[in-house]
Order: structure tokens, then sequence, then C-alpha cells
């Protein structure tokens, strides 16, 4: 009935009660953190493990989003670069194709002006056969860069083969040739309107 004495013991009841807090901690070879025999990473508390691996996945999100956002960026500057350089080439094309017609508009008032003169020696049917020869080739090399479908050079034929109205005024000669000649130029306005919705519909300020 008497209590054991750790007398015996080298280092006494001390002793003892130091095995007992030994089990209590761990080896002290492998206490040290990343060590095998010790705690490593996976010893770090749930109370700061889980916010700090929400943190590390908040912010990789956070720069896959501003990675995501700066391509995005980059594209849409992209995308605005090209098509205002196709508006301009549009713009360039519908200025080439009203000088065209300004021209035009003087060569039909010429051809027919040779045409009403026939007693002319200086206008004769010769001369305006030039000038329509002239009038088809450069029609048929402007028609095949700009404007093919606007068919020019068909609407010139029938003007040199079936106009010959001749007026009082020369400023009013012609009747056939001004029919074609206000149709084009309706097909150009058309095209110059069509361009400008196109632009206010990309940028409306």
């Amino acid at each position: 009935g008497s209590v054991p004495s750790f007398a015996g013991h080298p280092n006494g009841a001390d002793a003892h009660s130091g095995d007992l807090n030994d089990w209590n901690r761990p080896a002290a070879t492998g206490n040290m953190a990343g060590d095998p025999g010790g705690w490593g990473w996976w010893a770090i508390p749930a109370v700061v493990a889980s916010p700090l691996v929400a943190w590390v996945v908040h912010k990789k999100s956070e720069e896959e989003k501003k990675k995501m956002q700066e391509e995005n960026t980059k594209l849409q500057e992209k995308l605005a670069r090209s098509k205002e350089q196709v508006y301009k080439q549009k713009e360039l094309e519908i200025r080439v194709k009203e000088a065209y017609l300004s021209k035009l508009e003087k060569q039909l008032r010429e051809r027919q002006d040779i045409k009403c003169s026939v007693w002319n020696p200086s206008k004769s049917s010769s001369h305006r056969e030039i000038v329509e020869r002239y009038m088809e080739q450069e029609a048929e090399t402007w028609a095949k860069v700009y404007a093919r479908r606007l068919q020019v050079l068909a609407g010139l034929q029938e003007i040199f083969k079936y106009d010959d109205y001749c007026a009082t005024r020369p400023e009013d000669h012609g009747k056939l040739m001004w029919t074609f000649w206000r149709q084009w130029k309706m097909e150009i306005e058309r095209e110059k309107y069509k361009l400008l919705a196109e632009r206010l519909a990309q940028d409306p300020c």
C-alpha cells in the first residue's frame, strides 16, 4: 500500500516529470520548420492557413483579370485603328468618285456642245469621236479601280448613241446624259451617307 519511491532513479522525481513533458512536444531532433521529422508547413493552424490560401487565390485571380483586361484593351484599340483605316479608305474613294463625276460633267457638256455644233469646222464629228473615245477609256479605267457597279462606261455608250438633243442655249444641250449623270451622283451620295451612318453607329460621340 505504500507509494513507489523514485529515489532510486538517477534524476529522481524530476526526471519522471520531465518524461511526461516530453510526450507533449515534438522530438528535439525534428522540431525545426521544414524538417521531415518536425512540424513542417502542414502544422500551420487552420485558422491561419485558410485565410492565407484564400488571399493567394484572390491575388492570382486579380492578376489574371488585370491581364485579360489589358489584352482586351489592346485588341479593342487594334480593331478601332483597323476600322478607322477602312473608313478613311472609303472616304478617299468617295472623294475620288466625286472628283471624277465633276470632271465627267464637263466632258459631257463639251461632247454635247460638239454634237450640237456640226456647222462649226473646229468642232467636227471627228473631234467629237476623239473626245468620246477618250471618255470611254477613262471611264473603263476608273470603273475597274473605284466603281464598276456604277456602269459608267455602259451609260456613256448609251449617251453617245442616242443623246442628240440640242437646245437653244448650250447649257441646255442633252437629256439622256443628265439622266445618267444624276443617277451616278445619287449612287455616290448614298455611299457617302451610308459610311457616315456606320461611323456614327460605331462612335456616337
